[in-house]
C-alpha cells in the first residue's frame, strides 16, 4: 500500500484511495510519529472532526498501563474505521494504525 509517506496529515486520503482500489473494500495504513501516545491520538481524533459525516462512537485507553489507544469511527456513507495508537518504549513515539473496512466488505459476508 505504501507509495509515499503516511502520516496524520494524509491517512484519510490514502484509505479512500486503497479502499475504492480493492474488491473487499478494506483498506489500512501504518505509520510511526515522534508523538507521545496521548498527542498522536488527540491529533488523528482531530482529523476526523474535520471529516463531514463521521461520527466517533467510542475511544479510549485499551489497557491499564496507557500504553494502548483505540478507537472506533463510523461514516454515514458507509465506511468504519478501527483505530489503534501504540506506545513505542519509554512513550517518546507511537504508532498508529488505521483499518478501514466499506459498505462492500461488509455485505460480502
Amino acid at each position: 500500500m505504501e507509495e509515499g509517506v503516511i502520516d496524520t496529515g494524509s491517512f484519510l486520503a490514502e484509505l479512500d484511495r486503497d479502499a475504492s482500489t480493492q474488491a473487499d473494500g478494506e483498506a489500512s495504513c501504518v505509520w510511526t510519529s515522534a508523538q507521545p501516545i496521548n498527542e498522536l491520538a488527540a491529533d488523528v481524533l482531530r482529523v476526523y472532526q474535520g471529516v463531514s459525516g463521521a461520527q466517533l462512537m467510542t475511544s479510549g485507553y485499551l489497557d491499564l498501563k496507557g500504553n494502548a489507544w483505540g478507537a472506533i469511527v463510523l461514516d454515514e456513507c458507509g465506511w468504519v474505521d478501527i483505530v489503534t495508537v501504540v506506545a513505542e518504549e519509554g512513550n517518546e513515539a507511537s504508532t498508529a494504525r488505521v483499518t478501514r473496512i466499506s459498505s462492500s466488505a461488509r455485505s460480502s459476508e
